[in-house]
């Protein structure tokens, strides 16, 4: 079941809209703060699953920038309550600082334009990149006695002495705001079910690196059981990772190899623009060996038709003791994940038997790839076993191609006649032998095959 919240500076508010809610189809969760910031009480209400905070205008831009997850919706000031707030002002002699937030200093201009104008008062329009004591101290030096703005500034200006009227929203806002609210959630769980089932791990980091939003497979390949409440520091889940040049320069940083704990992820980081134009980032990520499962059987879909093994020991009659051998010694050979090597004339079958070791062993479902060295002049062997990026060879047009090595993954790789191979191919090959990767032609980007 969804969840809305309500911060509320004033007490009386809560019975009203608890009893005008009642029976929502949305879980309704209510906290009463009179210390004005109501951070701690929207925290809470996050780890118990609200998707949307309601908040009065200034005090939900505060906790907006203190809650790492969780979207608040700030409550204006309505027409009536400023108009209640400019007939007591009207009263006063003494100097007053007006401290209007957000669409509250529109209203003003618009329904009550006259208290900016009155003789004793000095109006200053608060923003969160200032902080609530410089305003206070403004209004001390210009000789305010009176304090008129939001819950969060009144509760700082009572402890140094000033009288307040505080600029608060209507319960009846407050209900308001719930059924925009509910709209909003309806959409929240629809986004949220689908960040969460993504396979590939997503999450936002602001521009001081703290972690805004951790999808469930970023907490699964990370390790960390992130909470929307909790404040985290990127650096301090994935060291590994560097986002200055992205913060930086803004620019998109895609296809890059990094570890964390031992293992290989493949990263995109994608800056973006957060709340209130604040600069981020995404990061979208994927474990390699899971990439490699995909890639696999992308390929052995593709590849089944021209990359396929057809022959099988059952399909061999050994009609003598020395065939016989031969296929039990094949058949021992195809359970051990190693190197085969099969010596033989030329047309003694030496390609049908390595396919008959392939479907015998674990590799069966993979691809069966061969590759006749003595067809090929040692650079086309290369091209044609390891593959290529684009721009590599004039002749060989704009695209990448990949070798035939990768289209073995997870498969068998045959190559007949490799006494045919030259001695830097062979070169490259033992490094695939010993290693279990390669890097295309023209790139130097290692590829980790099987």
């Amino acid at each position: 079941m969804s969840k809305i919240g309500f911060v509320f500076p004033q007490k009386e508010c809560v019975d009203e809209v608890k009893s005008a809610l009642r029976g929502s189809e949305v879980e309704i969760l209510v906290a009463s703060d009179m210390t004005g910031n109501g951070i701690e009480a929207a925290k809470a209400m996050v780890d118990a699953g609200a998707n949307i905070i309601l908040a009065p205008e200034g005090m939900g831009q505060r906790i907006q920038g203190q809650l790492a997850g969780g979207f608040v919706l700030e409550v204006p000031v309505g027409v009536n309550e400023l108009a209640k707030i400019a007939a007591e002002i009207e009263k006063i002699k003494e100097p007053i600082a007006l401290i209007p937030w957000g669409s509250t200093l529109e209203q003003i201009q618009n329904w009550q334009p006259q208290m900016l104008t009155q003789e004793n008062v000095t109006f200053y329009a608060a923003t969160c990149e200032t902080s609530i004591e410089d305003y206070l101290d403004r209004a001390t030096a210009d000789g305010a006695k009176w304090i008129v703005s939001g819950p969060i500034v009144c509760q700082s200006a009572r402890k140094r002495g000033f009288k307040i009227l505080e600029l608060l929203p209507s319960c009846d806002a407050y209900i308001e705001g719930y059924y925009y609210a509910r709209n909003l959630v309806a959409l929240f769980d629809l986004i949220r079910t689908s960040f969460n089932s993504l396979t590939e791990g997503l999450m936002t980091v602001d521009k001081n690196g703290y972690i805004g939003r951790m999808n469930t497979s970023a907490q699964r390949i990370l390790e960390h059981p992130w909470k929307p409440s909790e404040q985290k520091l990127i650096s301090a889940v994935w060291p590994e990772l560097d986002l200055k040049s992205v913060f930086a320069g803004g620019d998109e940083e895609k296809d890059q190899f990094v570890h964390f704990r031992g293992r290989l992820l493949y990263v995109h980081k994608i800056p973006t623009a957060l709340d209130r134009g604040s600069t981020g980032a995404f990061i979208l990520f994927w474990e390699v060996e899971h990439l490699q499962q995909i890639l696999g059987n992308i390929r052995r879909e593709f590849y089944k038709k021209n990359y396929s093994a057809v022959m099988s020991f059952d399909q061999i009659e050994p009609h003598d003791k020395i065939t016989r051998q031969l296929i039990d010694t094949g058949r021992g050979f195809a359970q051990l994940d190693a190197s085969v090597v099969i010596s033989g004339e030329i047309g003694t079958g030496k390609a049908d038997f390595a396919q008959c070791i392939h479907q015998a062993s674990r590799r069966k479902e993979g691809p069966f790839v061969e590759i006749h060295c003595g067809a090929f002049t040692p650079e086309l062997l290369q091209r044609e076993l390891f593959g290529y990026v684009s721009g590599t060879f004039l002749d060989a047009g704009r695209q990448s191609k990949t070798g035939l090595i990768e289209l073995a993954h997870q498969g068998t790789l045959f190559i007949n006649e490799i006494s045919e191979m030259d001695y830097a191919t062979q070169g490259r090959l033992l490094r695939l032998m010993s290693e279990k990767v390669i890097t295309r032609l023209g790139s130097d980007q290692v590829i980790p095959v099987n």
